[in-house]
């Protein structure tokens, strides 16, 4: 995690899989409770499962951001790049 400008960037790594996504939820869910803005790094993510678009689908709604995410996932959420 690192903080700048205000926000909070979470760098995500590995796989993104339905294990994982009640967490990311709580955490993005925190820090956008504080005020925060969340920007979610895809830099280090080798696999995004289908059942995670709708989680981050439902993310990108409420604001956060998506970074270096791939051509795929991009495609399949309403984002651009994080500014």
């Amino acid at each position: 995690m690192t903080r700048s400008d205000g926000a909070t960037t979470l760098c995500l790594e590995g796989e993104l899989k339905l294990p994982w996504l009640d967490t990311l939820e709580f955490e993005v869910d925190r820090r956008l409770r504080r005020g925060s803005r969340v920007v979610l790094d895809f830099q280090d993510v080798t696999l995004v499962s289908l059942h995670s678009i709708d989680t981050l689908r439902r993310l990108v709604a409420r604001g956060v951001a998506i970074e270096n995410a791939t051509d795929w996932v991009r495609s399949l959420l309403p984002i651009g790049e994080a500014p």
